[in-house]
């Protein structure tokens, strides 16, 4: 029998998934395609918006907020190119924080703010 499939080396995947995984989040980071979850095995997973907005709105938009938090991860499906695709889907398990205890996001700054049109000279 060839077990390559079921070892979780890197990146989690959907194949991974034949039973739903929970783990512990170790650390966050901005990677190459988004938001980078990596968890006390060592494994990591790339988080699509859907799976973003159910992390952040469980437990917050600061991702420090995120560390030592349980997850679980499980083969699902959700939408990529306008098309249902395979995916690995997330369901936090610790407890949300609640909106009173959570930092207040930084506003964002406009276009218009960013832009100096003041020659220097």
């Amino acid at each position: 029998m060839d077990i390559s499939d079921q070892l979780v080396s890197g990146f989690i995947k959907v194949h991974h998934l034949d039973v739903p995984r929970r783990d512990v989040i170790a650390d966050v980071a901005l990677g190459r395609f988004g938001t980078e979850i990596e968890f006390q095995d060592g494994s990591k997973l790339s988080l699509n918006q859907t799976n973003l907005r159910k992390v952040a709105d469980a437990w917050s938009t600061e991702t420090d907020n995120w560390l030592g938090k349980e997850l679980e991860m499980y083969a699902g499906r959700a939408k990529f190119g306008g098309k249902e695709v395979d995916s690995v889907m997330v369901r936090p398990i610790s407890p949300a924080i609640p909106m009173s205890e959570r930092p207040r996001p930084k506003p964002r700054q406009s276009v218009s703010s960013e832009l100096n049109d003041e020659v220097p000279f």
